[in-house]
Order: structure tokens, then C-alpha cells, then sequence
């Protein structure tokens, strides 16, 4: 159990699942009829719940399974035939967009900046400018491979005058920070109960501008994962094609509840802010080096640096934080030597203190002697971003 507080168990600081509420869980605790009305109802203020974070032109799609199921579910439904998928990458979830669209027979062009550098707005026009055979950009806002925030509105404005079609992965954003989808111009937005909706994984959605998805009718390259099919059986009967996730759908129901007590993405995305914050400061005093530069860390996940120190070795940090009771990323996010630690979920910040306290005690006995005073640590280091 995490020191100091007993009975939350183990405390999730990764990047998804991520830590959830008492009344989230307790949701799950009963058996429910997916042909059952007050199911149907249930899904139905879902949708209304999140169709009301997106706004009046856009329909809310319920799929299950995780975000990247939603991610091919969109690729393959939205891209015609004859279409052509540019990929902005700079790290892991922009890569994975890429090999769904080449699983899928899309014809997928890749442009790559390095994993500590944002997506470049002007590089994607001038891009789409030379490739007019391009129909689709797709683009992740918040890399969680090393928490980096790209800038989506205004890749979305590059997008929307070169005449193309804009899809975001927020999968590590949605509901943990405002999205202006129609300012960004963002006809597809694919994003996971199980991460800043405070969910429990098994449902996945896509936020799609209405005129876009009834484009997407008859042509999806699959049937199960077929987005406009999907729609329209929510629309006119209240059901899924197949069997749904009800003790998920469950969850994800209280979960809208909590995020609207909290005051929307914008209430939970300044708890998110202060408990990057919180952690921000706590580490730095122990010697940590964030990976990205303040402008553009993001508030989700935040990376930190290796120290440079030989008695160090992550597996036995990360064995020894768990027996306390916090529960990091075990999967690094490429080269360079460097941990995440997500600041999102049912986490407050004094959540973060106790972590930064047990990291403290881990680096005594693992005799990582190098940490600095507390009074060293750069004020505007703690600067975050949504």
C-alpha cells in the first residue's frame, strides 16, 4: 500500500491504465444486460456526456477495446481507397499510427522529427504543398513516449488550408485538458476511457465531426472495426454490433460523472498542472533532470533523465518504489536512458510529495549519493503545459 494512505493500494504513475476512483470501481460491481433499457440509457448520457466536452457538429463513437484499436478502427474507415495517410512522428504513438495505416494497405507517407523535438506545423504545409496526392494527416498531441505536447491547432490550421482531413491520437489528453476541436480543425479524434477520463481500459472512442463520419459509410477496410457501422447502430437501435464491455461502459459512466464534479477538463487539467508541479519540484531537488524543456512538457507525462551515477540501475529503482507502493512504466520509451512518470488519474499532489519522499529513500539505499538541495531547483523548471 502507498505509505500514508492505506486501503488505495498501489498507486499507478504510468501512462495508462491509470490509477481510478473508489465509486469508479464500485460501478463495476454488478451484472448488467447489454438489451436491458436502463443500459441502453446509460449509454446513451455517455455519449451526451462526451459529446457535450466536443461540441454540437461532432458525434461521439463507443467502440471497445483500447486506443489503439480505436486508432485502426479510424484509419481504416476513414481513408478511402484511392486516399493517402500522412503520419507527423515523433516517437512511439506516432510510429504506431504509421504501421496500422501500412497494415491496412493505406498508402502512408511518414514525416520524423527526433522524439525531444515537436511536430513542425510549417513542415507539414510545405509537405502537403508538394504531395497533393495527400488526403489524411494524422498527428499525436501528447506523446507519451516522452510526454512531449505537440501543437495541434496549429498543425490542424496547416492541415485545414492545404483542404485535408485532420486526425489527432489524444488518447493521453482528452478530458485532462480543453481541446478546442473546431478551432483545430480536427474531423477525427480517437482517445481511451482509461487514461484522462479516469476510466478503467475496455472502451475506446472516436470524436468525429458528423459530416465527416457519414463519409466514412460503406467504405471501412474491415468489419469489426468498422466506425460508421458502429455509429449507426448506436444512433437507431442504442447498441453495439457485438458484445460491449458493460462493466467498463459502467465505469466509464461514473467516471464522466466524477470529471464533471471536478469542473471538465478544465478543473481536472489544473489538478493534472499542480501535480506536475508538485512532482516537478520534488524531483529536481533530488538531482532529476527533466528530458524536455519546459515549453513543451506536457502535464500528463513527464520524463526524466537517467542520473549519471554507476550504482543506479532502473530495474532495481522501479522493484523497489513498487514494494512501497508506486507502480512505474517498466517499458522505456527509446534511447537515451530515461523514465516517465505520469501525473494523470485519481492522483492528487500530495500523491506526488510521498513518491518523491519514497524516491528519496530508494536512491539512499541503492547509495545514489548525488542528489542536490532542494534549494537548487530552477523555479521555471516546473512550468507545464496542457
Amino acid at each position: 500500500m502507498a505509505v500514508g494512505d492505506p486501503g488505495r493500494g498501489k498507486l499507478l504513475f504510468v501512462p495508462g491504465p491509470v490509477s481510478t476512483s473508489p465509486r469508479v470501481k464500485a460501478a463495476m460491481l454488478r451484472d448488467l444486460s447489454a438489451r436491458d433499457g436502463e443500459f441502453v440509457e446509460i449509454v446513451r448520457s455517455i455519449q451526451r456526456a462526451l459529446g457535450g466536452l466536443a461540441g454540437p457538429e461532432y458525434e461521439v463513437v463507443l467502440l471497445p477495446g483500447s486506443g489503439a484499436a480505436a486508432v485502426e478502427c479510424v484509419i481504416g474507415s476513414a481513408l478511402p481507397r484511392h486516399g493517402k495517410l500522412l503520419v507527423a512522428i515523433n516517437g512511439e504513438y506516432g510510429r504506431r499510427i504509421a504501421r496500422v495505416g501500412a497494415a491496412l494497405g493505406v498508402d502512408t507517407r511518414r514525416m520524423e522529427w527526433p522524439a525531444q523535438a515537436p511536430v513542425e506545423p510549417d513542415q507539414i504545409a510545405l509537405m502537403l504543398e508538394r504531395d497533393p496526392a495527400i488526403t489524411h494527416v494524422a498527428a499525436v498531441h501528447c506523446e507519451s513516449s516522452t510526454g512531449l505536447l505537440n501543437p495541434i491547432e496549429e498543425i490542424g490550421h496547416a492541415v485545414h488550408d492545404a483542404g485535408r482531413i485532420f486526425l489527432v491520437d489524444a488518447i493521453s489528453t482528452f478530458g485532462g485538458t480543453t481541446i478546442d476541436l473546431p478551432g483545430a480543425h480536427i474531423q477525427f479524434l480517437i482517445t481511451s476511457a482509461s487514461k484522462c477520463l479516469q476510466s478503467v481500459p475496455g472502451v475506446a472512442l472516436a470524436v468525429v465531426q458528423r459530416a465527416a463520419l457519414e463519409r466514412c459509410v460503406g467504405q471501412a477496410r474491415g468489419v469489426c472495426l468498422d466506425l460508421a457501422a458502429q455509429w449507426l447502430a448506436l444512433l437507431h437501435g442504442g447498441q453495439f454490433r457485438s458484445t460491449p464491455p458493460t462493466h467498463a461502459l459502467l465505469a466509464l459512466h461514473q467516471a464522466l460523472i466524477e470529471l464533471s464534479e471536478e469542473g471538465g477538463p478544465r478543473g481536472r487539467g489544473a489538478r493534472y498542472a499542480a501535480n506536475a508541479r508538485t512532482l516537478l519540484a520534488g524531483m529536481s531537488s533530488l538531482g532529476f533532470e527533466p528530458l524536455l524543456p519546459p515549453e513543451l512538457r506536457s502535464r500528463m507525462v513527464t520524463a526524466f533523465r537517467y542520473p549519471g551515477h554507476s550504482h543506479f540501475q532502473f530495474d532495481v529503482f522501479h522493484a523497489l518504489l513498487h514494494k512501497r507502493g508506486f507502480v512505474l512504466d517498466t517499458s522505456q520509451g527509446g534511447p537515451g536512458d530515461y523514465f516517465r512518470v505520469a501525473t494523470m488519474g485519481a492522483l492528487y499532489p500530495e500523491d506526488f510529495e510521498r513518491f518523491t519522499h519514497a524516491v528519496h529513500e530508494v536512491l539512499t539505499m541503492m547509495d545514489v549519493d548525488w542528489a542536490r538541495p532542494a534549494a537548487t531547483a530552477v523555479a521555471s523548471d516546473t512550468m507545464v503545459r496542457g
